[in-house]
């Protein structure tokens, strides 16, 4: 079982993230089989390491939606480049199973256009790619045959390789080739592409030199990247190839564009606010960031609250609601603690 250096950066992140998802510490130690105490050492820098399967628990436990998930993913491997190179954290098992299978993407569906095109091409039938896909042709008989290897999580072999052993169910299957999902795992389109492109290149033929495995895994993999379809290590490869802005912007799917457009509305927004009376909204970016750091998902619930409805509401009114609104907080910060239940909004 490998081991993961617990860096201050991830044990910090792991305990914001447990308690914006108001997960108490002894649920958590109770779920990994572990003491209160271990956690809170953990998330203070008191572990140095940790089982790679352990850290898996910890995170998929205290996760409630993926955009959580990716976003800590995104700051991991910030805090791992400034220790290891690309090539070193990709031999992380753990990091490799966040990327590429816990961590859900858009599906954009200019691939799913060009993927069904080439099974129709090529008379492909969903049952046949699955069968194959299942068949797991790229690790030993006896990595198949072993209960001890699960399914769906990447391994090393006895060649301190990394593998995995996919299972993939015919619902899924259908549901992302139709069209009737939006979003998947890495790993899963990976298999998908990967797998087309061999039977057409090889029909039924299963072992291929280990060089053409590369090549066409490199085919796969470029087809993805060309749809934008990235794992982080993949779209961080490519970013640290670019060097200007408009470079940068060009391999940037279309949300991750709304992204950086809306983020820098916002700060357009504050920062014309800022020159009005920079002292007083400092004041209040300070509490917003402190609320934002106590639980993020619930603040950006809270902002996203239709206001714009009060368009028409006088001054003397928006300062009522506000005062509304401040009462409302100290009641519900009365509420003992017996009735407060650990819950997902």
């Amino acid at each position: 079982m490998s081991k993961f250096i617990i860096t201050p950066e991830l044990s910090e992140t792991l305990r914001n993230v447990r308690l914006q998802n108001n997960i108490q510490a002894k649920s958590l130690a109770s779920h990994i089989n572990k003491s209160p105490a271990y956690i809170s050492k953990l998330e203070h820098g008191e572990i140095q390491t940790i089982d790679s399967e352990q850290l898996l628990s910890i995170i998929d436990y205290i996760f409630v939606d993926t955009t959580d998930k990716n976003e800590l993913l995104d700051k991991i491997y910030n805090s791992l480049k400034i220790k290891y190179t690309n090539k070193d954290i990709e031999n992380l098992l753990w990091f490799t199973n966040f990327d590429t299978v816990l961590r859900e993407l858009p599906i954009p569906m200019e691939l799913i256009e060009y993927i069904n095109s080439l099974l129709i091409e090529h008379n492909i039938s969903i049952k046949q790619l699955l069968f194959r896909i299942n068949s797991n042709e790229h690790i030993s008989e006896e990595d198949k045959c072993n209960p001890d290897i699960p399914e769906n999580l990447w391994y090393t072999n006895n060649r301190d390789e990394q593998c995995i052993k996919i299972k993939m169910q015919e619902n899924d299957l259908v549901s992302i080739l139709h069209g009737e999902t939006d979003t998947t795992s890495y790993i899963n389109l990976l298999s998908i592409v990967f797998y087309t492109l061999k039977i057409i290149n090889y029909k039924d033929k299963i072992d291929i030199p280990n060089d053409e495995y590369k090549m066409l895994l490199s085919e796969t993999t470029d087809i993805l990247n060309n749809h934008k379809f990235y794992s982080i290590i993949e779209k961080n490869k490519i970013l640290s190839e670019k060097q200007a802005n408009e470079d940068i912007s060009d391999i940037l799917n279309s949300f991750e564009r709304e992204n950086a457009e809306l983020i820098s509305d916002i700060f357009t927004t504050l920062h014309v606010f800022s020159q009005l009376d920079i002292k007083r909204t400092n004041l209040y970016l300070s509490d917003f960031n402190k609320n934002l750091t106590w639980d993020t998902s619930f603040l950006l619930r809270i902002i996203s609250l239709e206001y714009t409805k009060l368009d028409k509401t006088s001054v003397s009114n928006k300062r009522l609601f506000i005062e509304e609104l401040r009462k409302l907080i100290d009641e519900f910060a009365q509420i003992p603690d017996d009735k407060n239940k650990i819950e997902v909004y």
